[in-house]
């Protein structure tokens, strides 16, 4: 069942849906090639957790489910950074983990294998 942040434990999660590839946007692996440079240009912004993500987006042509949910994790946590300023840290930091589209995508395939582990859960439950 959800938890009362609305996930599901990751100790619910089928195997075959926390291992399963996923293939990464073309905009969301541009968004953290900007976050990295953007890095580089002014010497700031972002972890090296939000490094090693941008990296991982950037080289990668799918992730883990499991990668992607703790990508969807971030953005809640830091939807009200200064993301209007396009030099501030907080705007470095939100495109290193795949900007806008970034929060899209990994919150859709959340839902979607979260849903799926429920529906999973229910079928065994019934037989």
């Amino acid at each position: 069942m959800p938890r009362s942040n609305g996930q599901v434990p990751l100790s619910q999660i089928p195997k075959e849906i926390g291992l399963a590839e996923i293939r990464i946007p073309a905009i969301v692996r541009k968004n953290a090639e900007k976050g990295l440079e953007l890095r580089k240009k002014y010497g700031r912004g972002g972890t090296a957790v939000g490094v090693n993500t941008a990296v991982q987006l950037r080289t990668r042509v799918t992730l883990p489910w499991v990668f992607v949910r703790k990508i969807a994790q971030y953005f809640p946590r830091h939807s009200y950074d200064n993301l209007e300023d396009k030099t501030s840290n907080g705007y470095i930091a939100w495109m290193l983990w795949g900007g806008d589209a970034g929060w899209v995508w990994a919150s859709r395939v959340v839902k979607q294998g979260e849903s799926k582990a429920v529906a999973m859960r229910r079928g065994k439950a019934l037989r």
